[in-house]
């Protein structure tokens, strides 16, 4: 996974796709307020255990004395409510 990549290492993917998906209009149907564009983000965990865990989990510690390992991720809802059409 990508959790011992630093964010640099992506960021110019990134910026590529977002610049692509402007210049080509991609981007204006999902505009609000003309300026800002929406996106949905969820949170979630894909892995979590008591007893497995890797240098780079997280870690809860319970009141109970135990400890829960995980690792989480933000991610892009696909789902949009309702984009705007071409004029």
């Amino acid at each position: 996974m990508l959790d011992s990549v630093p964010a640099a290492t992506i960021f110019m993917a990134f910026q590529e796709v977002y610049e692509w998906l402007n210049k080509n209009g991609v981007l204006k149907k999902f505009l609000y307020l003309e300026s800002e564009i929406l996106i949905a983000l969820d949170g979630t965990e894909y892995f979590s255990s008591k007893k497995i865990n890797c240098p780079h989990c997280n870690y809860r510690n319970h009141r109970n004395g135990t400890t829960t390992y995980f690792h989480g991720c933000v991610t892009q809802d696909r789902g949009f409510a309702q984009s705007k059409t071409s004029d």
